[in-house]
């Protein structure tokens, strides 16, 4: 009797030795009332469901718990593609991007404009356009929107004028960028492939007409001009349209300029008058056109956010 004993005792350890090598393959010693239902804190006791794909135990732990997600991998050369889209709205034909991956993440003041081993210039002729560059996995990269060097116009602004072949204005961002630091500059780390889209649309135009309303041998008077632009995002050595011209003479200028631009145009009696009695024949009437509101004050001041069209209307009173 104690020999069996003994043997029994022999083979129950035996077997419990063999439950905890293999895990869930052999059940516990017990009377089977907790082999799948009771969720005990036993090993192996919590159902079949907590078997993980190679059939061992995981204690009712999930097994992909505490991964961490892995990146993607790179492509070819341990690189990545950026997909740069230019989106122009409305009818535009022309953007610039300056695409810059280097270590250093540049503003537009201190960007190697001009350095081919850091920056190329995706410029487009199409609306949209799509340029795909590969970058090395974990490289820096600076996107700087570039618009208008000036604008395409007789503008008549300390007697510079200001022709250029894009007269467009940025308008936003799009898709897979970090950090916007500064108006019309974007980054972004190449951790996986990036697709960003650059939006620009065309700048309005400003037309300024003037005439002799009841006698159109004559083209009216004279006026001062002042334009206060925005900033262009620009190349830094590029001209601003700001700055006066005085007496004004000219039957027309028009142009293209950035929105939100400020004009003030002061109409000056000067054609046609007397040197001795300081009587002019042609005498300013009134303003007419999208500023409505100028009428005939001498002063008209506007911004221009759209398309505008002003004349400025002279009489002949000889």
């Amino acid at each position: 009797m104690q020999n069996s004993n003994t043997n029994r005792i022999g083979v129950l350890c035996t077997m419990f030795v063999l439950a905890l090598l293999v895990g869930c393959e052999v059940p516990p010693v017990g009377d089977g009332s907790n082999g799948g239902d009771d969720h005990s804190d036993n090993i192996c006791t919590n159902g079949v469901d907590d078997f993980d794909t190679n059939g061992i135990c995981t204690n009712g732990v999930d097994e992909d718990e505490g991964e961490e997600l892995e990146p993607p991998e790179p492509g070819e050369d341990g690189q990545f593609r950026l997909t740069l889209t230019m989106e122009g709205l409305g009818d535009i034909e022309a953007m610039r991007v300056i695409v810059i991956d280097d270590s250093v993440l540049y503003s537009r003041e201190n960007a190697p404009f001009f350095d081919i081993n850091t920056s190329f210039n995706a410029v487009s002729d199409m609306n949209p356009d799509v340029f795909v560059r590969n970058i090395n996995e974990g490289q820096q990269v600076t996107l700087i929107a570039i618009e208008a060097t000036g604008v395409t116009s007789d503008i008549p602004v300390n007697d510079i004028r200001f022709p250029t072949p894009f007269n467009f204005e940025f308008v936003g961002w799009a898709g897979d960028i970090d950090d916007q630091p500064e108006d019309g500059v974007a980054t972004l780390e190449m951790n996986g492939d990036k697709e960003v889209t650059v939006m620009f649309q065309a700048m309005p135009v400003i037309d300024v007409v003037k005439i002799n309303e009841n006698n159109p041998q004559l083209l009216g008077g004279c006026y001062d001009v002042v334009i206060d632009a925005p900033p262009l995002l620009a190349f830094p050595t590029d001209l601003s349209i700001d700055g006066t011209r005085e007496g004004f003479c000219r039957p027309r200028f028009a142009g293209q300029v950035k929105t939100g631009t400020t004009f003030t145009l002061t109409a000056e009696d000067s054609n046609g008058c007397d040197a001795v009695s300081g009587l002019c024949t042609e005498q300013f009437d009134r303003w007419e056109g999208d500023p409505s509101g100028c009428g005939g004050n001498r002063e008209c001041m506007f911004q221009v956010d759209t398309d505008t069209t002003i004349t400025a209307i002279w009489r002949d009173n000889s």
